[in-house]
């Protein structure tokens, strides 16, 4: 079986929105929390994942919502529109660059499929064991 079915498209879809999520928050949450270290930020590294893992229009999502969400939740006080912009549209173009890098190395899924990276163990989509290319 090589192709997606009908039924699995919409568990595609919340497993995606479900990751989204779990992607902003702990970008967020990790800004936050690494806020008083001084030259430390691991929001970029969260986002650069979550393109790597979710695909470009996620992963830009998920940069745009992360800085979004952070800089309006601030304690100090929302940043300016433009410089809110500006964050935005930098971790997203991080999470975009992480996602080109990779796309074209994608595999198909053994048991449905979906594409999943090359060294992957197991499928996001199906949660099926991956067989590795060497044996």
């Amino acid at each position: 079986m090589t192709g997606r079915s009908e039924v699995s498209r919409p568990r595609d879809r919340v497993r995606s929105a479900v990751l989204l999520g779990l992607f902003i928050g702990t970008a967020v949450g990790l800004g936050y929390l690494l806020s008083g270290v001084p030259n430390v930020e691991l929001m970029t590294l969260v986002v650069a994942l979550a393109g790597a893992t979710l695909g470009r229009r996620l992963g830009a999502t998920c940069g745009a919502a992360s800085a979004t969400v952070f800089s309006l939740g601030n304690p100090y006080g929302a940043a300016v529109p433009l410089l809110l912009a500006g964050q935005a549209v930098g971790l997203a173009g991080a999470s975009l660059v992480v996602a080109r890098s990779i796309e074209g190395r994608r595999r198909a899924c053994v048991h449905c499929g979906g594409l999943i990276r090359p060294g992957a163990v197991v499928c996001i989509h199906c949660g099926g064991e991956q067989v590795p290319l060497g044996r």
